[in-house]
């Protein structure tokens, strides 16, 4: 029996088998982000990572242990397609890279702070599709990470992606 997947988290699941989080939601679950119109994607840091980017006063600090981040992205992790679709859009902007990929469900999903792109508008993904390192946003001192939206494809409108991802799964790569 085959279980076809439709969607998946846009990071892969490291190979420690650590999974990706949400660690600040759009304006929809934290209003005192009103322009965050999607969501923040990280790791759980350990120490064998080694240092990281803190960014952002401070907010990727683990209180429970002074001076240690509590998240990071690895150098080199590439954003994936969470799910089949086309890219609509792919190139620089003021805050990295960034990649649209319209879906047949209606919807489109965004990826930024992108060191580049590994797509081309036009391009047919696969779930789980590279499209571009994750890490840069030069106009803002966060710390370095995956920036997801989700917006119907006729209009910009945003969604709360963590809705548009219930039910879906963990990519692990092969």
């Amino acid at each position: 029996m085959t279980i076809a997947i439709s969607k998946v988290y846009p990071l892969p699941v490291l190979p420690d088998l650590r999974r990706p989080y949400i660690t600040s939601s759009g304006h929809w679950r934290n209003p005192s982000r009103p322009k965050h119109d999607g969501c923040d994607l990280f790791y759980r840091w350990h120490a064998a990572d080694g240092p990281v980017k803190m960014g952002d006063g401070g907010a990727t600090r683990d209180p429970r242990i002074p001076g240690q981040p509590r998240w990071f992205i690895p150098a080199g992790m590439c954003a994936i397609a969470a799910a089949a679709g086309v890219v609509t859009a792919a190139g620089p902007t003021p805050t990295g890279h960034h990649v649209w990929i319209g879906h047949t469900d209606g919807h489109r999903t965004g990826y930024f702070h992108l060191r580049d792109t590994r797509v081309t508008v036009g391009q047919t993904l696969a779930i789980g599709a590279q499209l571009g390192e994750v890490g840069d946003n030069p106009l803002d001192r966060d710390a370095e990470h995956l920036h997801f939206e989700v917006s119907p494809s006729d209009r910009y409108h945003p969604l709360d992606p963590e809705i548009w991802l219930i039910g879906a799964t963990y990519f692990v790569p092969s």
